[in-house]
């Protein structure tokens, strides 16, 4: 019994003397505090940045983020990162209402998309041709897919947006005078009706008089073969 108590007692002493050695270090949270002068004090909230006196450090006196500026984290620093500028003559869609707790991306502006994995500018989107369809539509990342017209359809023009239009189907009455191919629609056209043209116009003057003449003639030869 005695040496058990003589036992608690050596750990009591050791743990009192480890802790006058060894103050207590007091850990401060990487995301929300930083340390100054042996205190764990409070960063300023995403959005926001520290005044340049860094004063308070448990109620710091923070500052909101400028037009154009972020802050994703909570922070100790006193200046806010800067938004990316998107510059409009490079095809870029103007910056306005740009988060100030997150970094904002340059997007393309509409018919356009970047023209390398780092979009540091924008190009048109590519144009199908003639004879060819949109596959799948282009964005601010990626251009347009074309693809040829499939069977019974054209396309006549170019296009970033258009698909093939089916050729058209002549109505009853009426015939294909042309073929459709994947550029051209069929042309129709009625069937045509021949008729003879008779000719009905008057005879003329002198067909006339011999017309007369014949009659005449005739008449005379009919008077002698009666009065015989």
């Amino acid at each position: 019994m005695l040496g058990c108590f003589k036992t608690k007692r050596i750990e009591m002493v050791t743990l009192l003397f480890m802790l006058a050695v060894f103050p207590v270090v007091y850990s401060c949270d990487p995301a929300t505090q930083y340390e100054n002068h042996g205190e764990c004090c409070n960063k300023c909230g995403p959005g926001t940045r520290m005044s340049s006196d860094h004063s308070g450090c448990f109620d710091p006196h923070c500052m909101p983020c400028q037009e154009d500026e972020y802050q994703e984290a909570f922070t100790e620093k006193i200046i806010c990162e800067v938004q990316p500028y998107c510059d409009q003559n490079k095809n870029f869609e103007g910056s306005t209402n740009r988060s100030k707790t997150s970094l904002s991306q340059c997007i393309c502006k509409a018919g356009h998309h970047c023209s390398s994995k780092e979009c540091l500018t924008c190009v048109p989107h590519t144009k199908c041709g003639p004879g060819q369809e949109i596959l799948s539509t282009g964005d601010h990342i990626r251009d347009t897919v074309c693809q040829a017209c499939p069977a019974n359809t054209f396309s006549s023009d170019s296009s970033a947006e258009s698909k093939c239009k089916q050729w058209t189907v002549c109505d009853k009455g009426s015939k294909a005078e042309a073929n459709g191919t994947s550029t051209s629609d069929i042309v129709c056209g009625k069937y045509r009706v021949h008729t003879m043209n008779v000719n009905m116009e008057s005879p003329t003057r002198k067909e006339r008089y011999v017309i007369f003449l014949t009659f005449r003639s005739a008449m005379t030869v009919i008077l002698l073969y009666f009065s015989i």
